[in-house]
């Protein structure tokens, strides 16, 4: 799992919003402001979305500058070129609860931890079906994984009624951390993924796999606005803490 040392989240403005907020930053506090480095912590969300748009038009800054001159110090300064990535980002912000563990999430999980926690923590997916689910996608199979999550949803609701979580998102992203974001074509994935859905709700088979509305396939107008603002990146993850100190699978220290 890639290393990363300072994370940093500010929410995605669209460039007329960035635009009329640059505009007020510069009427009210001079054209200089751009060039302080002290714009990177108290314009946060200013700073990080322009650094977002010069990368995305591979145009040259000099708000890289800024970057090294806030996050660099004397243990990283040798290494600190090229280890600062700007990306839009999924699932960033959705906290990791006690219901459900995303199935990425256990990805990141190293096997033994994973089946041991699993004794008591009886909302977390085995590993045997987060490892099934990766075999069929590895071999262009949606509709197997499909069933097995399906299954696998029911048995944690007769534990949790209340639990709710998306087939489609679960097996998105699993696939994109499992077999590497490069190896997923994101719209084939769709593509599949809503034959099969739609398969599952004709000649009464809609019985048999009673779907929710987080199941629902992408809507065409999402995945048009997914092509014109580049697909946004899965960052790595791990379950919190608390859940291998219950175990006693690491320690306090």
């Amino acid at each position: 799992m890639p290393e990363e040392r300072d994370l940093i989240s500010v929410n995605y403005v669209s460039p007329l919003v960035l635009r009329k907020e640059l505009e007020n930053l510069m009427d009210n506090e001079g054209v200089g402001v751009l060039e302080s480095p002290d714009i990177i912590k108290e314009k946060q969300v200013i700073f990080w979305n322009m650094a977002w748009y010069f990368q995305r038009l591979n145009l040259p800054t000099h708000l890289t500058d800024h970057i090294y001159g806030n996050y660099a110090d004397e243990e990283r300064s040798k290494d600190f070129d090229g280890q600062v990535h700007v990306s839009t980002s999924w699932d960033l912000d959705r906290p990791i609860d006690d219901d459900h563990i995303p199935l990425y999430v256990l990805w990141n999980v190293p096997a033994h931890e994973h089946q041991d926690a699993t004794i008591d923590e009886k909302s977390w997916t085995p590993r045997s079906v987060v490892q099934s689910v990766v075999a069929n996608i590895k071999v262009n199979d949606i509709a197997d994984p499909f069933g097995c999550l399906f299954e696998e949803r029911n048995r944690q609701k007769l534990i949790n009624p209340n639990i709710q979580w998306s087939i489609y998102r679960e097996m998105l992203f699993l696939s994109l951390m499992a077999c590497g974001s490069d190896n997923i074509n994101i719209d084939s994935f769709d593509r599949e993924y809503k034959r099969t859905y739609r398969y599952l709700h004709r000649d009464g088979n809609s019985g048999t796999y009673p779907l929710t509305n987080e199941d629902h396939p992408l809507p065409t107008r999402a995945m048009w606005c997914r092509r014109a603002f580049k697909p946004p990146t899965l960052q790595p993850r791990l379950p919190p803490s608390r859940y291998f100190l219950s175990q006693g699978l690491i320690s306090e220290d």
